[in-house]
């Protein structure tokens, strides 16, 4: 589907071969037969088009960098009276699996409105290197995202924003405070997830390489790669949400692995299936989570 003469399309998930290593983690997936919680192993056959379809997302419709325009997909209960959005770029994407199933379960519909590569932040937009040109769909995708939440306003906004733009600290905050205080302005609640970071490096694509090149001068070093400004911008924007009225805030990145000293590469399940997007079965993990802010009652939100 993504054959188009002359141009080259690109993509970050990437291929997976399969190896021993993985194969025995594949192994213990409950439900490989269900793509919302398949296996993060996968083989020569299937592209990056395809897993990304499993999880309903494709890059010419509900997260791409160059479709025009406003797309919102649909998924959980969508004759649902009880909306969820899911808002933002690959980062809060990547949280697809968990929020759908939280959604379904409760009987909730969930719209999500997603930009790759588009901060959830307000200000001037950035050169894209993979576009080869300034980002201009950015802040025009950013402002008709905030003004549909404010035309047709959802009983929840998660806003899920990745860390680690090349944006100035006062700005990233200024710009952060800006766009959260319109969500909740209009919004019946706002969740913000408090972005888990990178692992700084393919992981998988490591460990596979690891496995068949063990013990020799070749054999790599799968240790994670800090990514620069990445922690200190996704505490500000903690810090920044936390000081806004009626913002709920998840943060679970005490329970994701991505430093030394926890060793992501000795991880079962796998928790990244890149340098910094969650394998969509770790992911679903944290449905519970999100379930748990959806059903809560008044009393606990204010609280």
């Amino acid at each position: 589907p993504w054959a188009r003469p002359g141009e080259v399309v690109d993509t970050s998930l990437g291929w997976r071969f399969t190896n021993p290593v993985f194969t025995a983690h594949d192994r213990g997936v409950e439900h490989p037969e269900d793509p919302r919680t398949r296996q993060v192993t996968l083989s020569m056959g299937e592209t990056a088009e395809e897993i990304a379809a499993l999880d309903g997302l494709t890059r010419d419709e509900c997260g791409a960098f160059d479709a025009p325009g406003l797309v919102e997909c649909a998924y959980g209960d969508t004759t649902a009276s009880r909306t969820v959005v899911l808002i933002g770029d690959s980062h809060a994407a990547q949280w697809v699996p968990a929020v759908d199933a939280a959604a379904d379960s409760l009987g909730w519909r969930l719209t999500t409105m997603l930009r790759m590569a588009c901060p959830m932040v307000d200000t001037v937009d950035g050169y894209n290197n993979r576009l080869g040109r300034v980002y201009t769909d950015c802040s025009d995708w950013r402002q008709r995202a905030l003004d549909r939440i404010a035309e047709a306003p959802p009983d929840v906004v998660i806003v899920a924003p990745a860390s680690g733009y090349k944006i100035p600290g006062d700005e990233w905050r200024s710009g952060t405070e800006v766009v959260l205080r319109r969500i909740t302005g209009v919004a019946g609640r706002t969740v913000f997830v408090v972005d888990p970071g990178y692992v700084g490096l393919d992981l998988p694509r490591c460990l596979a390489r690891s496995a068949w090149r063990a013990g020799d001068a070749l054999d790599p070093d799968c240790s994670p790669r800090d990514v620069p400004g990445a922690k200190a911008q996704a505490e500000a924007q903690r810090q920044v949400a936390a000081a806004i009225s009626g913002i709920e805030i998840l943060d679970v990145r005490d329970r994701i692995c991505n430093t030394a000293a926890c060793d992501p590469a000795t991880q079962r399940p796998i928790q990244f299936w890149d340098h910094g997007h969650l394998a969509p079965a770790f992911a679903r993990t944290f449905a519970n989570d999100f379930a748990a802010l959806l059903a809560a009652p008044a009393s606990a939100r204010d609280g």
